[in-house]
């Protein structure tokens, strides 16, 4: 019981994670353009190749491998803590 909804959380939170992505890229920057919030702080579309506050954010092919195995390792950790 837990492994499933454990399992519905993730997928449930992967879903509305993309789907929010794919509205704001399809529906609210097309054109890409800056949105003003207030004098100070304004929105827009950018990209970070980076895991975070660009962390990794290096010229090295081999830098998206590493984070996805990476990445599986916590799969398969959490996996085995769940079941």
């Amino acid at each position: 019981m837990r492994l499933a909804l454990a399992i519905a959380v993730i997928f449930s939170t992967l879903l509305i994670d993309l789907s929010s992505k794919w509205f704001i890229k399809t529906h609210v920057m097309i054109p890409p353009r800056v949105i003003p919030v207030v004098p100070s702080f304004d929105i827009v579309l950018g990209y970070n190749r980076g895991v975070s506050f660009g962390l990794f954010n290096l010229d090295n092919p081999y830098v998206p491998y590493t984070m996805a195995a990476f990445a599986f390792l916590v799969i398969i950790v959490l996996s085995v803590a769940l079941w």
